[in-house]
């Protein structure tokens, strides 16, 4: 990871852990609705400070807040990574019911 990655994403790690924290998140559901508001603000964060770019590894197993961030004047870059592609895939593989609880349809 570039600096520049560790730079931006640490509001959303940050954040995900100080909320986590303050709900005193013990299972995934308290955990994963942590990532979910941390994710937000993160979203957020790249609008308010207008973060020009940000690189996605990919999106084929989950489409997330590009469309509002183009809108905005954010320049995505897909990479369309095959490895973070299998990685999550096979986390949805594996874990249905963590999926489902979190994000699933």
């Amino acid at each position: 990871m570039s600096e520049a990655e560790l730079i931006f994403s640490a509001p959303a790690e940050l954040s995900t852990c100080q909320i986590a924290e303050s709900l005193d998140a013990k299972g995934m559901p308290e955990n994963s609705e942590a990532g979910k508001k941390g994710g937000r603000i993160a979203k957020n964060a790249i609008i308010l400070y207008q973060i020009p770019r940000v690189v996605i590894g990919e999106n084929r197993n989950f489409y997330g807040s590009e469309d509002l961030l183009r809108q905005k004047g954010v320049d995505i870059t897909l990479l369309d990574n095959q490895e973070c592609f299998d990685l999550l895939k096979r986390f949805i593989t594996d874990h249905p019911d963590l999926w489902n609880e979190d994000i699933g349809t």
